[in-house]
């Protein structure tokens, strides 16, 4: 009995091709299927989340709408309007109304069934009357804590203030105020604030909800779980600061609404989210993942056990297929291999069917018949074949060995003058690199004619310069010597202006003098002499004035003097320097001189040099084309004879391949007649 090799078994491979073109579409399928039902029921989890999330914000507006209602139903209460005019207007407080009041908020704080942390009346930013027994009486309104208060005396309207906590009890609170007017002056008289304790607002909103079993918690502004239907999270459960959670708060502070994933605890959910627009904090509604996950992992189990129940099914027919194509197929196998074992001599395939299969035995049985007459020819070719090639390869040696001896000749002949070319090829990269070197050496030297010519028109620009340099600095000297002498002048006329101010000081305390004298005489005269007391005051207090002008003018003539004197010492260095300045200046005249006659010699030995590298670098041009020429035609001479060498060696290459194929035709005759004598023909 035959081993059966399942790894090269036709029947193996066409039936796991089967199995595999069943079971892949129907794992696709289980894939696909299982995948769109997660989608789907994730977006139904999600949609159903958000409708919670959005009902339960709507129920926070439906109870505030409610409180807004009875807050306008306090503040236009009769009875509390009037109480609030009579303070106004006689400052005095009816203690037995006050106590009415504080009964009526009280009853309205037991009636909300603790939905108020309080309820109470201001009266200059004070509270006047609570509902929580006068806890809170005399407290006043904290302008940053209770800013909303502030906000409303400045603009009175019903609305809600920040979310905060209550400074009486602690508690998070959402205050409501409204406000009492005066109608004549529109004052406010009083402010009704009623906090809504958040925890007692949320506690329905938190209850489990029967669709889905979704959970809600609510969250402050911050993060913190004020509410949940799980007590364990209530004020202990901080999203900004738990880890698993921080990262989806985030997102949850980003936007207004939206739903995504967060693990709390090592459970996954799925959640949605809304902030509410005027109270700032998050409802959010959640369920586990696992829960709508269980209904996936019933379909995808229901689906597993059809495919396997389809692959049984599928198998048991493919088998026996398969078994039946594979039949015909086994036994052209068995023909051919006796054919490869060299027995031509079996009978031909006798399968009748009509489709490929039948087509294969009716080709093989002709493959067959046409081999073995192949066969028989081949055996009587071979001997010729033999002969031929023996009496090839004895003439194919005699050729080569004349070829070598003529391409070992031909070799050296290329040698030589490959080396001659390089040769030249030297030389001719020596006179170009001797030719740069002359160039640069013209055109250096042009260079420097150049320069020196530059030098020399700049050395006589700069003669010209000094020239007038000296005649400016002698214009100058003259100028500075005539300033001098008329500074001298000044200073004399400023000494003589002394001396006149020294008069107009003695002449001012003539005057004085005579003015007290006349006022004496004038007060001796009486009546008669009031008049002319009166000039002789004036004439006193001009005296004194001209007095005090002499004096300061005698300063600012000592000043100008001391000035005019160190301006003439000044000017007599400034002409010395002057002199010594003119005297140096003619120095560099004569050393300008000589580096003009310097530079005229340089300019005319740089021009000589410069006619001699210019004839030098004409005969160096002319020997370095002579040596390209002399390379060129080396060159030329070497290709030529690397031609006639290569087609030499091309020659004794073919002789050699020819007496190769030969010598392995004379072989392969052989082994032919060998392989001939393994098949049975008769």
């Amino acid at each position: 009995m035959k081993k059966i090799k399942f790894k090269n078994n036709l029947f193996i491979k066409i039936f796991s091709v089967f199995l595999i073109c069943i079971l892949v579409p129907m794992l696709i399928n289980l894939f696909y299927t299982t995948y769109s039902a997660s989608n789907a029921l994730e977006d139904e989890a999600r949609s159903s989340l958000s409708r919670i999330a959005l009902e339960k914000e709507q129920q926070v507006d439906l109870v505030f709408d409610i409180q807004f209602d009875i807050s306008e139903a306090l503040v236009n209460e009769l009875y509390t309007v009037n109480f609030f005019n009579e303070i106004s207007n006689t400052g005095e407080v009816d203690q037995i109304k006050l106590d009415q009041i504080a009964q009526y908020l009280k009853k309205r704080h037991e009636l909300s069934q603790g939905l108020y942390e309080n309820i109470f009346f201001t009266y200059n930013d004070r509270v006047l009357a609570d509902g929580i027994g006068g806890a809170s009486v005399g407290y006043v309104m904290d302008k940053e804590l209770e800013s909303y208060y502030y906000e409303q005396l400045k603009n009175p309207v019903l609305t809600t203030g920040d979310y905060m906590y209550s400074p009486i009890t602690g508690r998070p609170t959402l205050p409501i105020v409204n406000s009492i007017i005066n109608e004549t002056t529109k004052q406010v008289l009083s402010a009704l604030v009623i906090p809504v304790d958040v925890n007692r607002l949320t506690e329905q909103l938190v209850d489990g909800d029967g669709e889905q079993s979704a959970h809600t918690m609510i969250l402050d502004p911050t993060g913190l779980v004020i509410a949940a239907d799980n007590s364990d999270l209530e004020l202990k459960l901080d999203f900004s600061k738990n880890d698993e959670v921080k990262g989806f708060f985030k997102n949850m502070s980003e936007t207004t609404s939206g739903s995504g994933n967060f693990t709390l605890n090592g459970v996954e959910n799925i959640a949605s989210y809304v902030q509410h627009d005027k109270y700032g904090f998050y409802i959010l509604s959640y369920m586990p993942v696992s829960q709508y996950m269980e209904k996936v992992d019933a379909l995808e189990s229901g689906i597993i056990i059809v495919i396997i129940l389809s692959i049984a099914l599928a198998g048991l027919v493919v088998f026996f297929i398969v078994k039946r194509l594979v039949k015909p197929i086994k036994i052209v196998s068995e023909t051919a291999q006796q054919i490869a074992a060299g027995n031509l001599t079996s009978d031909l395939l006798n399968i009748k069917s009509k489709d490929e299969i039948g087509e294969l035995a009716k080709s093989f049985n002709t493959m067959f018949l046409s081999l073995r007459e192949i066969v028989t020819q081949l055996g009587s070719s071979s001997e010729k074949v033999a002969a031929s090639a023996e009496e090839l390869s004895a003439t194919s040696e005699q050729s080569s060995l004349v070829s070598k001896q003529v391409a070992e000749a031909i070799h050296q002949v290329a040698v030589g003058a490959e080396d001659q070319s390089k040769n030249t090829l030297d030389n001719s990269a020596m006179m170009g690199e001797i030719t740069d070197r002359v160039r640069q050496v013209s055109m250096n030297t042009q260079h420097v004619a150049s320069s020196a010519a530059i030098a020399s028109e700049k050395v006589n620009i700069g003669a010209e310069a000094i020239y007038s340099s000296i005649s400016e600095i002698e214009n100058i000297n003259k100028n500075i010597h005539d300033v001098g002498v008329k500074i001298r002048k000044l200073g004399d006329s400023s000494t003589e202006i002394g001396q006149i101010v020294g008069v107009i000081t003695q002449i001012a305390d003539q005057t004085n003098l005579l003015a007290l004298n006349a006022a004496i005489e004038a007060a001796r005269a009486g009546e008669h002499g009031s008049g002319f007391a009166v000039v002789a005051e004036e004439v006193r207090k001009l005296a004194v004035q001209s007095k005090e002008s002499s004096i300061q003018i005698k300063k600012l003539v000592d000043t100008i003097l001391g000035g005019t004197e160190q301006t003439v010492l000044s000017m007599d260095t400034t002409v010395a320097q002057s002199l010594k300045g003119m005297e140096a200046i003619k120095s560099v005249e004569e050393t300008f001189l000589d580096i003009q006659n310097s530079i005229i010699e340089v300019s005319g030995q740089t021009q000589e040099v410069a006619a001699a590298t210019n004839q030098i670098d004409a005969a160096i041009d002319q020997i370095e084309l002579n040596t390209k020429q002399i390379h060129s035609i080396s060159t030329e001479t070497a290709s030529k004879t690397q031609e006639v060498a290569a087609s030499m060696e091309e020659h004794l290459a073919s002789f050699e391949e020819i007496n190769a194929s030969s010598n392995s035709m004379a072989k392969l005759a052989s082994e032919l007649k060998e392989l001939v004598r393994k098949f049975k023909v008769n």
